[in-house]
């Protein structure tokens, strides 16, 4: 009798190890969730500060320059440069006569902040950057009006930064036009995400 006693102490039953393998699972979703919602926050930040960089530094380089604000065809533009080709490298990409503007704006270049998915070569081509993995380009759409441009972004993330923005409902099927936050229709479940700032 005792022999048998033993045996059935010495293990744990079928549903104390089921019990055990859904409270690891309810923990494994919560961490797996928390560290998700992480990760988009820390992608939005990262966005909005490259915009804000953006920003500032076209700001104070077309003032320094004494040229309009629009980012096509700008008189600070090297031969087939862009703008975000000078955000991003810097002087190297900035016409010659306003090279000494660009050192007095006292701007330094964004390469830090951008993954270099063509690498531009002064005189000759315009490169292609991207920001956390979305495809970025840049915009005046009118005199007042800088925009960063990013390809491809999730709704988790758009709706994140909607929610800072509004109090209004986040509809991802219904594109946002107008306003400092912008987004096409989801596609996929991503965005075309324009980050909109007067200035």
């Amino acid at each position: 009798m005792k022999l048998q006693q033993s045996k059935r102490n010495s293990g744990f039953t079928l549903v104390e190890l089921l019990i055990v393998v859904v409270i690891l699972g309810l923990i494994s979703a919560t961490v797996v969730a928390t560290v998700s919602t992480n990760t988009d926050s820390a992608t939005k930040l990262v966005l909005e500060r490259t915009h804000r960089n953006m920003t500032n530094n076209w700001s104070q380089l077309v003032a320094a320059a004494g040229v309009p604000k629009t980012v096509a065809a700008n008189a600070v533009l090297a031969t087939n440069a862009t703008a975000i080709d000078v955000l991003v490298y810097g002087v190297d990409f900035v016409v010659a006569a306003q090279q000494p503007n660009y050192d007095q704006s006292n701007i330094l270049p964004l390469i830090e902040s951008f993954t270099v998915d063509t690498v531009p070569v002064s005189g000759t081509s315009a490169g292609a950057y991207s920001v956390e993995g979305f495809g970025t380009t840049i915009a005046t759409p009118s005199t007042r009006e800088f925009t960063s441009i990013y390809a491809s972004v999730p709704s988790s993330i758009v709706e994140l930064m909607w929610a800072d923005q509004y109090s209004a409902a986040f509809v991802p099927g219904t594109p946002q036009t107008a306003g400092p936050i912008q987004y096409s229709a989801a596609s996929g479940g991503t965005h075309t995400l324009t980050l909109s700032t007067t200035f």
